[in-house]
């Protein structure tokens, strides 16, 4: 058996509140309490279902709720509510006096939201600027480095220093260590040629058999 209705269905008034409903549910609530939300309308002589009236005096009518902007302090709070109990949004706002679920809510989907995306996207502009910049410092070191010239003695192995080495196969080091993606690319194009070649070779040796 499934829980009974509240209400029924077919006499219950929908829509906006009016003013004389929120009077008399304000009375009813002054003389009775809060009680059982099922039985309140018909104390109130209202054609309304309890959870109606419950939503309406709990998101609206309340005397402790606060309206108006959020501070700073309760965004913060929300954010970092939100980083550990997700969109849990009754035990967010149990947190924040005067503040109902869903106006939490509302302000979460509607500004907060939004305000984190943009700083995040803020962050990652000012990290790829500052990398940028590193790796421009980076290239002007590679830029100065002082070679020695290469030479054939160098190869025989008298006096060849490390720095040296290097200038042998300078053009290499530069676009290896200045430019990696480039080294990347030069890389993969020598191996195509190189298969290329390869390919040539094996056509020219079977045509010629």
């Amino acid at each position: 058996m499934g829980r009974a209705p509240c209400c029924e269905k077919d006499n219950v008034k929908r829509g906006p509140w009016t003013p004389e409903e929120d009077a008399k549910l304000l009375a009813c609530i002054a003389q009775h309490g809060t009680g059982s939300w099922r039985t309140l309308p018909k104390k109130a002589g209202l054609q309304r279902c309890g959870k109606s009236c419950r939503l309406r005096w709990t998101n609206y009518l309340r005397p402790d709720l606060k309206h108006g902007r959020f501070t700073d302090h309760e965004e913060k709070l929300i954010v970092n509510l939100h980083a550990a109990l997700g969109s849990r949004w009754s035990l967010i706002a149990a947190q924040l006096p005067g503040r109902t679920d869903n106006d939490v809510k509302n302000y979460w989907n509607t500004r907060l939201k939004k305000k984190l995306q943009q700083q995040q996207q803020q962050q990652i502009i000012k990290s790829c600027s500052t990398s940028h910049n590193n790796n421009k410092t980076h290239d002007h070191v590679l830029t100065n480095y002082e070679m020695e010239p290469w030479s054939p003695s160098m190869a025989s192995g008298s006096s060849c220093s490390s720095t040296s080495l290097m200038a042998a196969d300078y053009p290499f080091y530069n676009i290896k260590h200045k430019n990696p993606n480039m080294w990347l690319i030069w890389n993969y194009q020598a191996i195509m040629c190189s298969t290329f070649l390869i390919a040539c070779t094996m056509n020219d040796v079977q045509s010629s058999s």
